[in-house]
């Protein structure tokens, strides 16, 4: 005959449970968690080690001026005209078509910012 556990035993096998739940889902979300920082840490000393970090520093902050760009975006009222993307240490002004594609993965590169201008 087999006996109803106590309910000391059934909480501590749903104790048990829910820690191999939560070690899991650590686990699975760890690596996307240092993944991400690993790229903002690799961007931010990408434009540092870049040569002539300081000249692809200015020139970024003047393209920012020129096309009237941000990295936050201008709100639901402003279409932006044009985008500024990263390629190979490079920033160049592109569409924002272009700039979307390089957002959505379709192509290679990384969305700097969304510009008012563009060219």
């Amino acid at each position: 005959m087999i006996s109803t556990p106590t309910r000391r035993l059934r909480v501590a096998v749903e104790l048990v449970k829910c820690a191999v739940v939560g070690a899991v889902a650590f686990m699975a979300v760890t690596p996307a968690v240092a993944q991400t920082f690993d790229a903002a840490h690799e961007d931010a000393t990408t434009v540092q080690a870049a040569p002539g970090g300081a000249v692809m520093s200015d020139r970024l902050t003047r393209l920012m001026a020129e096309f009237d760009c941000s990295t936050t975006g201008f709100g639901a009222d402003v279409i932006p005209a044009g985008a500024l993307v990263r390629r190979d240490a490079r920033v160049s002004v592109v569409s924002f078509a272009a700039g979307w594609r390089v957002f959505t993965g379709d192509d290679d590169g990384t969305l700097v910012a969304v510009c008012r201008e563009g060219r």
